[in-house]
């Protein structure tokens, strides 16, 4: 088999393997929840050894003293010597404060591993609570008019 055949078919391999991680960790800012970079690391860890794969992120810092620019890098290295590469711009609101900086490393390194990887995040249990009693609810109907009923759309 290529080495090109072996990386697809380990990428697929990764992306049917993944697990939808929780939202566990609340920003208090925003009022909302989040999976915390420990759990995606994790996850993203077992993928890759799992299928022949190791990322690396990196930070990245060009520019002159105007106008230096940072942006994040997310590499997916397969044993073939194969890879996936992406970058994205760190934005954060004062770039000479590392504190800020860090914040906005830190959430585009878990973006970009949960893209990469496909990692799906689960939103609260509320809505998939919701999602069943609609379900359940339709189920009743459907029974209750003893299938005749029509689907528009």
């Amino acid at each position: 088999m290529s080495d090109s055949n072996e990386f697809f078919k380990d990428y697929q391999s990764l992306l049917q393997d993944t697990n939808r991680l929780k939202k566990s960790e609340t920003n208090p800012f925003f009022k909302s929840k989040y999976v915390p970079l420990k759990d995606v690391l994790k996850e993203a860890k077992r993928l890759c050894s799992k299928n022949n794969f190791v990322f690396i992120q990196r930070p990245n810092v060009y520019g002159d003293k105007e106008d230096i620019q940072s942006t994040l890098i997310t590499e997916l290295l397969h044993i073939s010597g194969q890879k996936i590469k992406g970058e994205i711009k760190l934005v954060a609101k004062d770039k000479d404060d590392p504190q800020k900086l860090g914040g906005a490393i830190t959430y585009m390194r878990r973006y970009s591993l949960s893209t990469m990887l496909g990692i799906e995040e689960d939103d609260d249990d509320e809505y998939y609570n919701k999602k069943d009693a609609i379900i359940n609810e339709f189920d009743e109907w459907k029974e209750k008019y003893n299938g005749q009923y029509r689907i528009m759309g």
